[in-house]
């Protein structure tokens, strides 16, 4: 296994945007709350891998601060969720970037405490522990997780008191303007390692390509994201939440069904989602679209729009 975790002062997941997708325009609800699986969500998901990877760190569990932007929706699911304890906090300023927001959030933190800082919108892989167990082993102020492309993959292990560097007002991204200014007066590393998380969620296409992959693996299958010979012809999994309306005679391919929607007998979905409202009618085929109220894709309405 390596060694352990070391106690962590917090973890920090940043579920902010600039703009509301149409991912979530067209599902009316945070994109934390939506189904990886029939029994959990994205955040259950990551309190999971959370809990897995914090039970033998050797001291208290931290809470979990999911940070979203002022303009998103809140996350329905906080207090605890499997043994983890969650708080959802709205970032306090507008446009800050994500060093700013951790510096602003992280004020109660010892300047000791190790700061484990994840991206919300991409799901843990099941290697997620090697990897953070490999930040930790870098013993840096500041560990950045890179794959072999050399691109942050969104996973960072930060001592909390590089963050008084971060200037208290104005926008401050972390990788292209504070790490730099950290990096001359303390110990910033690059720890490569294979991805840890999943491709981001925020659209269609990477929360479908993400579940294919996450389905894949428990299927024994595995996955390779550069195999020129994988096939998708074959469903891996099919969502349909309680309180959505699913014919029997509906065909459901890698696709997902949110509560409030309607699939009619006779239609075909194929790598689609459909939202509160949305309906598929009688013998339709939806292929890789978001359907929202009245049955309409969004990206063909926010086209008309434009």
């Amino acid at each position: 296994r390596g060694s352990e975790v070391p106690p962590l002062g917090a973890v920090v997941l940043l579920a902010g945007s600039v703009r509301v997708s149409p991912l979530t325009e067209a599902i009316g609800r945070s994109l934390l709350d939506l189904p990886v699986d029939h029994r959990t969500s994205v955040l259950e998901h990551w309190c999971e891998a959370l809990s897995s990877l914090l039970s033998g760190s050797g001291g208290p569990v931290p809470v979990v601060r999911v940070l979203v932007d002022r303009s998103s929706p809140l996350p329905e699911r906080g207090g605890e969720v499997g043994g983890v304890p969650v708080s959802i906090q709205r970032d306090p300023f507008a446009y800050r970037g994500t060093a700013g927001v951790l510096a602003d959030v992280c004020t109660d933190c010892d300047h000791e405490d190790r700061i484990l800082v994840g991206n919300a919108t991409q799901l843990p892989r099941p290697g997620f522990p090697v990897a953070v167990r490999a930040l930790a082993d870098a013993g840096a102020d500041v560990s950045v997780l890179c794959p072999g492309d050399g691109v942050p993959c969104g996973l960072f292990l930060l001592r909390a008191g590089v963050l008084a560097a971060v200037p208290r007002v104005g926008f401050v991204d972390l990788k292209e303007q504070a790490l730099p200014g950290i990096a001359e007066t303390h110990d910033v590393r690059v720890v490569s390692r294979d991805r840890p998380l999943f491709p981001p969620i925020r659209t269609r296409e990477g929360y479908i390509a993400t579940l294919q992959r996450l389905h894949r693996i428990r299927r024994g299958a595995g996955e390779r994201e550069d195999d020129p010979f994988s096939e998708d012809w074959e469903a891996v999994f099919s969502i349909v939440e309680e309180g959505a309306d699913v014919d029997p005679d509906g065909l459901i391919h890698d696709s997902v069904v949110l509560a409030g929607g309607r699939v009619e007998r006779g239609a075909v979905l194929v790598r689609s989602v459909v939202g509160p409202g949305g309906v598929v009618g009688r013998n339709r085929q939806v292929l890789a679209q978001i359907v929202g109220p009245g049955g309409e894709s969004v990206s063909k309405r926010r086209g008309r729009r434009g």
